[in-house]
């Protein structure tokens, strides 16, 4: 048999080459029902598949994005709600850090109308507006309000300024 790899709780890293203890490196069982620990420790098997994981995506990223984006267009196109929801939810939670399901308890709660000027809400769904310093999520708007808080970069002397216009103008 091959010499013993383990001496006093210890183990050599083959990658790096230090001496550890075997709680940094992962333990299997083979097939055969054999018990070993692995011969690199955790963090140099973790920088390995790192690596690669990286390496592979570099590669092969426009492949796997645009077989991706074919199936999503196949189950868009047969109507899979269960897929929208999701690109939904995600999207969501990516953007703003809130579920879709507290989108539409929230559009519930407004009866699906922009809190600003009380539109309801027509074929683009209601944006969600946040504090862009903040992130904090405020409340459902209509895309003409959305984009005009956008537009003046809710400054609130703009607006004011805007107002002030309206009224000298009437």
């Amino acid at each position: 048999m091959g010499k013993k790899t383990v001496i006093d709780g210890k183990k050599t890293c083959l990658k790096c080459g230090l001496t550890k203890d075997v709680s940094e490196f992962e333990f299997r069982e083979s097939h055969n029902g054999k018990k070993y620990y692995r011969s690199p420790c955790k963090k140099c098997a973790n920088e390995r598949k790192r690596g690669y994981s990286k390496k592979y995506r570099l590669l092969y990223r426009h492949e796997i994005n645009k077989k991706a984006n074919e199936r999503i267009k196949e189950r868009k196109k047969a109507g899979d709600v269960k897929l929208t929801k999701s690109l939904k939810n995600a999207r969501l939670k990516h953007l703003y850090g809130i579920t879709l399901e507290e989108y539409e308890k929230q559009k519930e709660t407004q009866k699906n109308r922009c809190y600003i000027c009380n539109t309801k809400e027509q074929k683009k769904a209601l944006s969600v507006d946040h504090n862009h310093n903040t992130g904090k999520v405020r409340k459902l708007l209509c895309w003409k309000c959305n984009v005009i808080l956008g537009a003046i970069e809710e400054d609130e002397t703009i607006l004011n300024k805007m107002i002030q216009y309206l009224k000298e103008h009437e």
